[in-house]
């Protein structure tokens, strides 16, 4: 005689919805994704324009430097959150 656990792990409620979820974490990985070319093309754009503008101040070059720094920290957050969960549903 069993308990009746096993049978409600199986229950799938909604199973319905199984595609729309699916939809919804590919939508949302895509738009991470976005997000995170869009952090490093920021950090391209300024590295280029501190790297070719001649006439820059050193007020100027230090505020570019700081808005990189944000950016790129922007960008290496984004990429280990994307490492961890990598790594933790692998491991899981």
């Amino acid at each position: 005689m069993s308990s009746g656990n096993a049978d409600l792990n199986r229950i799938t409620i909604f199973p319905e919805l199984t595609p729309f979820k699916k939809d919804i974490t590919s939508n949302l990985n895509h738009e991470i994704e976005l997000v995170r070319e869009e952090h490093f093309n920021v950090v391209k754009k300024i590295h280029f324009l501190l790297k070719n503008s001649q006439d820059l101040t050193l007020q100027q070059k230090y505020d570019y430097c700081e808005r990189q720094r944000s950016f790129m920290k922007l960008y290496l957050n984004e990429i280990s959150r994307r490492f961890l969960l990598i790594k933790g549903s692998s491991e899981g």
